[in-house]
């Protein structure tokens, strides 16, 4: 059977009236099976800290505008939309306006970095190299920053000193440094305490870490452990209670004595 000029005419219209709803439900689906998510409040943050924070959050970032402002660093946020704490869906942009700076920049970390490389990024920043001193270092090797004044993500005036710490490499025959165990199992630092015959104190802490990896300890790394008797450490937990929950880090204290001790 021919259709007749008419007849085509309805149904295509017909089809484009079922195309037009399917697409409006499809998008309609998608967008409510987006969950809700509070916005974070990005003002004081850069940008790159700002892209950071909303990409975990699968939410997107516009920049608006950008204003002159002496006394916050250039590529900080000053204002966004919507504000922070508003609920809306992932995907959702943040629009923001930045500051063009004006004599305060963030002071950048050099911790880590060779001293050639915390030189250039010193300029690069407009900062200037302040006062130098050395000190031996098992954590770091020879001319790596080991720490620096004023601290990183300071709020500093243009061309201001910072002061470094560098690594002179180990130390002399006779001097013991406190290695850095944080990241690393209780295992291996119960083993080193033992052969220096320093006992151990330990305290659980919920943590994602897998089960018995040290996340703090009371000697800081590279601190001298001559005359020190004992050690705290911190080490990850991850196991429940009888009752399904977690465990109180008060009650996972427990002792280590060096193997020779009475």
């Amino acid at each position: 059977m021919v259709l007749k000029k008419a007849e085509w005419v309805g149904l295509s219209a017909l089809s484009l009236v079922i195309l037009v709803f399917a697409l409006n439900w499809a998008v309609k689906l998608a967008v409510h099976s987006q969950k809700d998510v509070v916005v974070p409040d990005l003002t004081g943050q850069s940008l790159y800290q700002a892209l950071e924070v909303l990409s975990k959050l699968n939410m997107g970032l516009k920049q608006e505008g950008a204003e002159t402002n002496d006394k916050v660093p250039g590529g900080t946020v000053l204002r966004q939309q919507p504000p922070a704490g508003m609920l809306v869906r992932e995907g959702k942009i943040i629009r923001v306006t930045l500051s063009q700076g004006g004599e305060t920049i963030f002071v950048p970390d050099l911790t880590g970095q060779s001293l050639r490389s915390a030189e250039i990024a010193l300029r690069l920043n407009n900062l200037a190299l302040g006062e130098m001193r050395g000190r031996p270092s098992i954590k770091y090797d020879k001319d790596v920053v080991v720490s620096q004044d004023p601290s990183p993500k300071a709020v500093v005036r243009k061309n201001a000193l910072v002061h470094l710490t560098v690594s002179e490499g180990p130390p002399p025959p006779g001097v013991l440094l406190m290695p850095d165990f944080t990241g690393k199992s209780l295992d291996e630092a119960s083993e080193w305490a033992r052969g220096m015959k320093i006992k151990v104190e330990t305290a659980a802490e919920d943590s994602t870490s897998e089960d018995g990896t040290v996340l703090a300890q009371s000697v800081a790394a590279d601190d001298p452990v001559q005359g020190v008797s004992l050690l705290r450490f911190i080490v990850a937990k991850q196991a429940s209670g009888a009752a399904g929950e977690p465990q109180s880090p008060a009650a996972k204290f427990r002792f280590e004595v060096p193997q020779g001790e009475a």
